[in-house]
């Protein structure tokens, strides 16, 4: 949470208010760093005494007096401290990329370059846990049940449940990454593996994609005989455009598969070696740091949003 010097530690609540809060799961305002944040109720250990959880995901304890309801006057009055969520990008950021016209054409290329240097650590994170994506990436149809257990993503992906494959790019969260890094992530990882995965790669329907190409070549031979028979090289290469176009077709799901089984994977590698958890409970803290929609509750009953209070 943000702290300031300028801040004034507010009156306390009356002592003798000893109304009893929704455990768990009341919203409230809770005192911390001299100001008041959104936070939630976790436990009561004692009486007068909460065990709650802020914004920000930190927890701690708190007497009642230190906590306004939405149905207590001082929750609307009390001083607000700035708030910052994961993801969020400051306002000032982005009105000044919107005020700021562009006097010159980006070169992707060298814009990625920077990015590539701006976030080093997470590239360098990315590289040790890369085997895993790899492993994903090259796995082969007859694999793919043994893969599903490391990875449910996989089944959905190359399953034939339909709506359990529109609901994939919903399971995308950016976990403990922030706005920032969650797009260079997704960036990275179409850079590295822009070739689609071995499953779709082995399923492809080879024999028919032969017989078209076969039938483009005799086209081809018929129209320029006398040239293909004087130079050798020009057949090889007209007999190889057919696959340009063959990759062209299956760019829509290697961008899926990237989007929606790799990048929440490596999200998920990330927290392990972060939080040191198990793959599944990274699933689950990933989960979890995505559900911030309390925290917007509390500000629109309060009247106010995070962009008004933004660092």
């Amino acid at each position: 949470m943000a702290k300031s010097a300028s801040d004034v530690a507010p009156a306390a609540a009356d002592e003798s208010d000893t109304e009893s809060l929704k455990v768990p799961g009341e919203l409230v305002l809770a005192y911390g760093l001299r100001k008041y944040y959104p936070a939630r109720i976790l436990a009561q250990p004692a009486p007068n005494k909460y065990t709650l959880e802020f914004f920000d995901g930190s927890r701690t304890t708190r007497s009642r007096s230190r906590i306004f309801t939405m149905y207590e006057s001082k929750f609307y009055t009390c001083p607000l401290g700035a708030i910052r969520l994961v993801g969020d990008e400051p306002i000032q950021n982005i009105k000044q990329r919107i005020d700021s016209p562009c006097k010159k054409p980006v070169d992707p290329e060298a814009d990625f370059d920077r990015e590539k240097a701006v976030f080093h650590k997470l590239v360098a994170n990315v590289q040790a846990i890369k085997v895993h994506l790899d492993a994903l990436h090259q796995c082969p149809l007859d694999k793919l049940p043994l893969m599903a257990e490391v990875e449910d993503r996989m089944a959905v992906f190359f399953g034939s449940d339909i709506n359990a494959k529109r609901l994939l790019p919903s399971r995308v969260s950016k976990g403990h990454l922030n706005r920032a890094e969650f797009d260079f992530l997704s960036r990275l990882l179409s850079k590295w593996y822009d070739t689609p995965p071995l499953a779709i790669s082995n399923s492809l329907p080879i024999e028919n994609t032969k017989e078209s190409s076969k039938e483009e070549t005799v086209k081809t031979c018929t129209l320029n005989n006398d040239k293909l028979s004087a130079n050798k090289d020009i057949a090889i290469a007209q007999l190889a455009e057919p696959v340009h176009r063959i990759r062209l077709a299956d760019a829509k799901p290697c961008v899926e598969f990237v989007h929606e089984v790799l990048l929440p994977h490596a999200i998920k590698r990330l927290t392990m070696a972060k939080e040191d958890c198990t793959l599944a409970e990274s699933e689950a803290f990933m989960a979890r740091a995505n559900e911030t929609h309390w925290v917007d509750q509390i500000l629109a009953a309060r009247g106010v949003s995070r962009d008004n209070l933004q660092i």
